[in-house]
Order: structure tokens, then sequence, then C-alpha cells
């Protein structure tokens, strides 16, 4: 991801039918843990600034576009196991 150091522009992408920010890339996370990564490294990076009318306080705003793709969870059955063996024990 770049380092911005001036307002990101918001564009439509009318053949995706969806709102872009060039210069951003899409990240695909396999677990909970590593989303809750990449949401904290975009508050880390989150920057903030007064504002022209009020010195005092400091005004921020964060855009985070989450697609959750899910599957059905396979029992080991499914996927020709013996009841009572699993993959990861151990003879």
């Amino acid at each position: 991801m770049e380092n911005f150091a001036h307002p990101l522009t918001v564009v439509e992408d009318p053949k995706k039918k969806q709102f872009v920010i060039p210069g951003l890339k899409e990240v695909v996370v396999d677990s909970f843990k590593e989303c809750l990564d990449l949401l904290k490294l975009g508050e880390r990076n989150r920057s903030y600034a007064e504002t022209a009318m009020n010195h005092v306080s400091s005004r921020s705003h964060t855009l985070y576009r989450l697609t959750v793709d899910s599957m059905p969870q396979l029992a080991p059955e499914d996927l020709g196991i013996p009841h009572g063996d699993s993959p990861d024990r151990k003879s």
C-alpha cells in the first residue's frame, strides 16, 4: 500500500459497478485474525488533523470495504476420513 500524503480520490468504476481508490490493493485473508490484523494496520496508518473551524479537535475518516465469502465446513466423513480419525491425529 502506498503512503499517501495527499487526499485520496474516490472514483466510480462503472464496469464493476463499485467505487475504488486508485493505488490501493485488495488483500485476501484466510482467518478472522488476519482480518483484524489488517484493520489494526489501517487504524495505525490513520492520520488525524485539526479542522479549520476548530483547532482543538481532530477530524479523521476511514473507509473499509470488506467482502465476505463463506463456504460450508466439511465434516471429516465428507472428505473420506472414517469417523473418529483425524488428519492431524498421530498413530
